[in-house]
Order: C-alpha cells, then structure tokens, then sequence
C-alpha cells in the first residue's frame, strides 16, 4: 500500500537492528554507524566522588546522553555517589572520549567503562576449562549429580558409584554438556560433610566417568582438598558456591588449570535462608559481591577466560530477589565471563 500503510514501531536490540538493516540492504559501513547510535544503555558506577558524577553528567549531556544522580549532588553533599549514565552506545563513547585531562581519574574510569562495553557487546566465544574449553555459540546444559543421601532433588537416588556412573550416562545420552558432581549438599539448613567423607563419596564416581568419557565433569565443592581430589582423579572444572571461601581454592585451580565458577551465595547453606536479600538492590549488591571475588581470583594467578560466574538464584534471596536477577542477567555480561 506504500505510503498508506501504517507506520511500524517497534523496539529491537542492537543484534535485531543489524539483522533487519543488512535485510534492507544497507551499506555494510551504515549499518556499523547505525547500529551505535540505537538501543540506550544504563552504565552503573559505583561510589564515585561527586565531583566526579557532576562532570560526567555534563559530558553525557553535550553528547546527547544524560547521567541520573541523586539530589544534592551537584553541591557535593555527600563525599561519593553511585551514577547511572545513560546513553546510546554512540553518545557514551563521545562522552567518554572527552574526559582526557579531567580530575579524579576519570580518564581512567573511562578506560574501565569502554572496556566493560566491550565486553557486555561481545561476550566470550568459549570457557577455558582444563585441557579445553566449553563452547558458547549455543546455551550449553549442565547435569547435576549429587552424590548425596539429603540434597533437595536427587538426594539418595544414587547411593552407590555405579548408580551414579549410570545416571551420568544417561544425562550424556540426553545431551548433556558438563557433568557435576557434588559429595555434600549446599540446600537451605544443610548440615557440614567431613572432607574424607565427600572425597570418598565423588571421586569413585569421577575417576570411572573420566575413564570414559570426553564431556567435561566438574566437582561441586566449597572445600580445597576435596577440589584436589576430583582434579586428580579426573575432573576439569571446579564449581565453588562460596567463590574461593577456602583460602587454598585459588591455588587448587590455579596449578590444575580449571575452569573455575565463582557463585554468589549470601551467608552459608547453614543460615542462608535466615534472612535472605530481598529485591532492592539485588542485582548492585551480587555485581559487588561477585566484582570482589573475581579481583582475588585474578590475584591469585587465575586467568579471565578460566572463570565465570553465577550470581546464585536461590543462594540467600527471597523469590522476588531471584526473579530479578533472572530478569538482570545481561547486567553479569559487563565482567566478560
């Protein structure tokens, strides 16, 4: 109908934009341009001086963005301030390009935001496991088996190595990517395993499925010896829901090369649920957390590519806190694992 049909509006991400212009024909180099200029992002700093929050509001407004502050702000009330710019990718990037010289460091901040940019528009193409890597041009599956007589779902059903060796065999038929194996469970109001106890309990099961078997299998543990133990008899990944609470754990990983999961867990299995995080604020709290970890994990030698992360659903938060971070999860991209 030509210039009588009625108009389309709609939302698209930067990814559906570039589809539907390269469909339309755009030149290739119109379609980079373009594509910078759509789709606003929130950026989030964190405790900033509020010198520093009042230049970066007015370089995101030459540049067409804005910065939300909190009132009183602009007389520096206060010592420091959380920020949330906001902009398109284009306008950030001309904001950003103009705080060389500026107080504060803030051209090194900027340097921190083009890099976490970077790393939220291109997420990692595969995780470095030990001997390998785990591929992420698809959604890969996890199997979960717990060793254990009182973990929340399958506790009990594999009381022997072979019941587990079969279940893992099953769950690789079905097309399962990892296999993770846990001696002691980390359910709301789990009681403490002995080290000896959990290491009998998973390495039998991980020595005969690594005999076997190519799909990478990883030991779900709190505890150094115990991740010692699996990498020896053949695991490849350490899944760690207190994120390096044992202090021997970052050396454990290290010196196999694992791939290492840094999970969120507020409190202990013991007393999470006591008083579990609500909502507000969930997400700025969890990046925090999980910011702070991944710093000792790099200290400790461990490489970038070789971690990711979790923010742990369930781990301490209420059901509204879990269903937000559901929601929020690209905010996790920005670290680049």
């Amino acid at each position: 109908r030509g210039a009588e049909m009625t108009p389309l509006i709609f939302q698209l991400q930067p990814a559906q934009l570039r589809e539907e212009m390269v469909r339309l024909h755009v030149d290739p180099g119109g379609v980079a341009i373009m594509t910078d200029k759509t789709s606003a992002l929130c950026v989030r700093l964190f405790d900033i001086p509020c010198g520093a929050a009042n230049i970066l509001k007015q370089n995101l407004l030459s540049a067409g963005g804005d910065a939300a502050v909190p009132r009183g702000c602009v007389s520096c009330k206060f010592p420091t301030t959380d920020v949330i710019l906001i902009a398109t990718r284009r306008q950030l990037k001309r904001a950003l390009s103009a705080l060389h010289g500026q107080p504060f460091k803030l051209h090194e901040m900027a340097e921190r935001i083009l890099l976490s940019l970077a790393q939220y528009d291109a997420p990692p193409a595969e995780w470095g496991i030990r001997d390998g890597a785990v591929p992420l041009d698809r959604p890969c599956v996890m199997g979960i088996l717990n060793v254990t007589p009182d973990s929340f779902s399958d506790g009990g059903a594999y009381p022997t190595p072979d019941a587990a060796v079969a279940r893992a065999r099953q769950m690789i038929d079905e097309g399962a990517d990892i296999i993770d194996v846990g001696g002691e469970s980390t359910r709301p109001g789990a009681k403490r395993v002995a080290h000896d106890e959990e290491i009998a309990r998973v390495t039998p099961v991980i020595a005969a499925l690594a005999r076997e078997t190519r799909v990478p299998l990883s030991i779900d543990t709190r505890n150094a010896a115990v991740a010692r133990a699996a990498l020896e008899a053949g695991a490849r990944i350490v899944n760690d829901v207190s994120a390096l609470g044992d202090p021997g754990m970052a050396e454990v990983a290290k010196g196999f090369d694992a791939g290492i999961v840094l999970m969120h867990m507020h409190g202990a299995p013991e007393t999470m649920q006591n008083e579990p995080l609500g909502a507000d604020g969930i997400v700025e709290t969890v990046a925090r957390a999980l910011d702070e970890r991944i710093a000792a994990a790099r200290a400790a030698g461990i490489e970038q590519g070789k971690i990711a992360v979790d923010p742990g659903i369930g781990f301490g938060k209420t059901l509204e806190a879990n269903e937000r971070l559901v929601c929020r999860l690209d905010a996790f991209r920005s670290f680049g694992m």
